[in-house]
């Protein structure tokens, strides 16, 4: 697995569903290119399932990051403090419950 200097962002919050995120987070790793930098947003309180979904593949993951914003701010807002956490000039973004199929993210770096 190679890697693209992309940052994905992902906002979850109250109603993400866990198996929505899993089959999300899955679908990225299962791609020949991954992005370098993956930033879940924490926008507020998520169920235990969905979090614990998130630690458990984080533990097998370097590239993804966890932030924590303590009420959901919305969309926009929560987006917004992704943007300023990136290291990447090229940011991506995709929703849980997404799949991410033919090599998305290389064809888009490319691009």
């Amino acid at each position: 697995m190679k890697t693209v200097k992309l940052s994905l962002l992902i906002c979850s919050h109250i109603d993400t569903n866990f198996l929505d995120m899993k089959k999300t987070l899955e679908s990225i790793f299962s791609q020949k290119h991954v992005p370098n930098e993956i930033i879940i947003l924490k926008n507020g309180p998520l169920s235990k399932y969905c979090l614990k979904t998130i630690e458990d593949i984080m533990k097998s993951r370097n590239n993804i990051k966890l932030i924590t914003i303590k009420e959901n701010l919305g969309l926009a807002s929560a987006l917004n403090t992704g943007l300023k956490s990136s290291t990447n000039q090229i940011i991506g973004r995709i929703d849980p419950g997404d799949i991410v199929i033919n090599d998305r993210f290389f064809k888009q770096y490319e691009l």
